[in-house]
C-alpha cells in the first residue's frame, strides 16, 4: 500500500460513497473500485461494509484513514521542505546571450537577479550569435541561453520569454518613408524592386526573412548581405537599402536621419524570445529565476516601447 492508495481510502471514508469519491479524485469509479479489491486483497482484510451506495469503514479501515491523515500531512511538510531548501540552496549556473539582446536586457536581469536571488551566482558568456549559443548549450558549455525561438533546435528545450516583433525598416529620405499609412503598415508585395540589405543564414531572423519573400512570391534585390541588428540598421540609416529589425532597435537610437518602421501586413512577423535549455535536462531553481527574471525585463522593455 502506497500513498496514493492511503488517498484513495481516505477519500471513500470522507464521501462514504464510491462515487463521489472517484470525481474528488478526478478518476472513474470502475477504477477507484478496482484498487480498493486490489488494496482489500493485499491487507486480507475488508476496509468497508456496503449497504445500497453507502460505505461503512471497518476497524482496519478507520486505522488507515486516522494513520493515513497523518502521514500525509508529513509527507506535504516533508516536500515543501524539500523545496524550500533546493530553492536556497547556492547555485552557479552559466549563460548567454548575443551582445544585442544582451546591450537591452542583461543590467535589469543582473539587478533582479541580485537583489532577489543572490544566493546564486550567475556567469554570463557572449557567444556570438544564436546558433552558437545553442550549440554551447548542447555541447553543456553553457546551461541555458536567452534567444528568438524560431527556428526552434530539436535538441533544445524552450520556455518563452515575451514576444518580439519584427518590423521593416525604410530610411528616412526614401520615398516609401512618406506612406500615408493610418495603421502603419505596409504590403511587402510594393517593395519587390527596392535595394534590401539582408540578414545573412546564420542569423535566426534569416528563416524569418526567407519566409517573408518566398510567400510574397519575389526575390528581393540583395545590396548587401550582414550579421547583427546594429550593422544592419546602420546601413538602413545611411540609405543603402530596407531590411527587418527588431522591434527592440527603437529602444537603441534617438537621432536624426532614423529610419521609418511599418509593420508588415502580408505574414504575422512575431515570434518568441525565450530560454533554451538542453532537452532532458531538469530546470533548476537558479534557471528558474533566470526566467523570472527574464520575463520580468522583457515586458518592461515592451511597456516602455509602447509609451515611446
Amino acid at each position: 500500500m502506497d500513498f496514493k492508495d492511503i488517498s484513495y481510502i481516505i477519500a471513500i471514508c470522507e464521501h462514504k460513497n464510491i462515487s463521489q469519491a472517484a470525481r474528488s479524485l478526478f478518476i472513474s469509479q470502475p477504477a477507484l473500485s478496482q484498487q480498493l479489491h486490489k488494496i482489500e486483497a493485499e491487507l486480507g482484510k475488508p476496509l468497508f461494509t456496503r449497504s445500497g451506495h453507502i460505505m461503512t469503514p471497518t476497524a482496519v479501515c478507520r486505522i488507515i484513514n486516522e494513520q493515513g491523515h497523518k502521514l500525509l500531512t508529513e509527507r506535504d511538510m516533508m516536500l515543501r521542505a524539500v523545496k524550500q531548501l533546493q530553492e536556497s540552496l547556492e547555485e552557479t549556473i552559466s549563460f548567454g546571450m548575443s551582445p544585442f539582446y544582451a546591450r537591452h536586457l542583461m543590467p535589469g536581469i543582473m539587478q533582479y537577479m541580485r537583489q532577489n536571488c543572490s544566493q546564486h551566482t550567475i556567469a554570463f558568456a557572449d557567444r556570438g550569435h544564436s546558433a552558437a549559443l545553442e550549440q554551447s548549450v548542447i555541447e553543456g558549455k553553457l546551461d541555458c541561453c536567452l534567444l528568438p525561438m524560431y527556428p526552434a533546435n530539436p535538441e533544445l528545450e524552450y520556455l518563452p520569454v515575451g514576444m518580439e516583433e519584427i518590423f521593416l525598416a525604410v530610411p528616412c529620405d526614401h520615398p516609401l518613408a512618406l506612406l500615408n499609412s493610418p495603421d502603419n503598415t505596409i504590403d511587402i508585395a510594393i517593395t519587390k524592386d527596392e535595394p534590401y540589405i539582408m540578414h545573412r543564414d546564420i542569423d535566426k531572423i534569416a528563416a524569418l526573412q526567407n519566409k517573408l519573400f518566398f510567400d510574397a512570391g519575389f526575390t528581393p534585390h540583395a545590396v548587401y548581405t550582414a550579421t547583427g541588428w546594429d550593422m544592419i540598421i546602420s546601413f538602413v540609416r545611411c540609405g543603402m537599402g530596407l531590411s527587418l529589425v527588431t522591434e527592440l532597435i527603437n529602444d537603441d537610437y534617438h537621432l536624426e536621419n532614423m529610419p521609418r518602421f511599418y509593420r508588415i501586413r502580408n505574414m504575422d512577423m512575431s515570434r518568441l524570445f525565450a530560454l533554451g535549455y538542453r532537452r532532458g535536462r531538469v530546470l533548476t531553481p537558479a534557471m528558474q529565476h533566470l526566467l523570472e527574471a527574464s520575463r520580468r525585463e522583457f515586458a518592461l522593455k515592451k511597456s516602455r516601447l509602447k509609451k515611446e
